[in-house]
């Protein structure tokens, strides 16, 4: 499944192209965050700080075995997904993971 850069981030201006680091600064839609929860079958938390006791949302757990996943994910995945420095809007699809390891492979 592929969606439109539109369907992932809310945008509040008519701009075309972002740089990578601008990205960062764009609200994920709600809507994209439910679908890879219910498609991966793990639970979305937007704070998972690096001072976390629960070894089962730590970043070092191996994908199959994660529970979570963050805002941060998210920008990793869709970065590692999209190619260049400049991002042109109406040009742009990021692919749905299947799964929670092809989320999270860093590959």
């Amino acid at each position: 499944m592929l969606l439109h850069f539109k369907d992932v981030f809310m945008t509040s201006s008519m701009q075309e192209k972002y740089s990578r680091e601008e990205l960062h600064s764009l609200a994920i839609k709600p809507s994209f965050i439910i679908l890879l929860s219910d498609r991966m079958k793990i639970t979305y938390k937007n704070d998972l700080s690096v001072e976390n006791t629960c070894f089962a949302d730590s970043r070092e757990l191996m994908a199959e075995y994660r529970t979570t996943f963050s805002n941060d994910d998210i920008m990793s995945y869709i970065l590692k997904e999209i190619k260049g420095t400049s991002i042109y809007t109406e040009h742009i699809k990021i692919k749905v993971p299947e799964n929670a390891v092809e989320f999270f492979d860093q590959e």
